[in-house]
């Protein structure tokens, strides 16, 4: 690419907003080498063109990692929600068949509290918020 070539160049990476915002993202993507978008820039207009194109590709790169990790941490955290509930379904499940001491499928206000000391019962109530008192 020549000097003369660079109003070609100009008008072709730039010309509209919609060959711009391709080229743009081409850069970014891999897909389009900056130093053929960023030299008509330098030769044309400023060398400064170059600092400010630069801040663009890492303020952009940056976004982009930042959104794929936020998506990827949102994805973990909802799995280790779900997990927790089964988890806590279970343990509940487990629980309150041990708290049905005489096995008729309900529990009584004495079974439940005879058994408000039952470590499990107190982690259970820990792990929902409630305080033993409340109980």
């Amino acid at each position: 690419e020549c000097l003369q070539d660079g109003p070609e160049l100009l008008n072709e990476y730039y010309g509209s907003l919609g060959t711009t915002c391709l080229h743009l993202f081409q850069t970014v993507t891999g897909g389009l080498e900056w130093r053929h978008i960023v030299n008509p820039l330098i030769d044309h207009i400023s060398p400064w063109m170059a600092i400010v194109f630069c801040f663009y590709i890492v303020f952009t790169s940056l976004a982009l990692m930042n959104f794929v990790t936020g998506v990827f941490v949102e994805t973990a955290l909802q799995r280790g929600r779900e997990d927790k509930d089964v988890y806590m379904i279970n343990h509940l499940r487990e629980l309150f068949g041990k708290l049905d001491e005489d096995h008729n499928g309900q529990i009584s206000w004495t079974e439940f509290e005879g058994n408000l000391k039952e470590p499990r019962l107190l982690t259970f109530f820990k792990e929902i918020d409630i305080d033993i008192s409340e109980a």
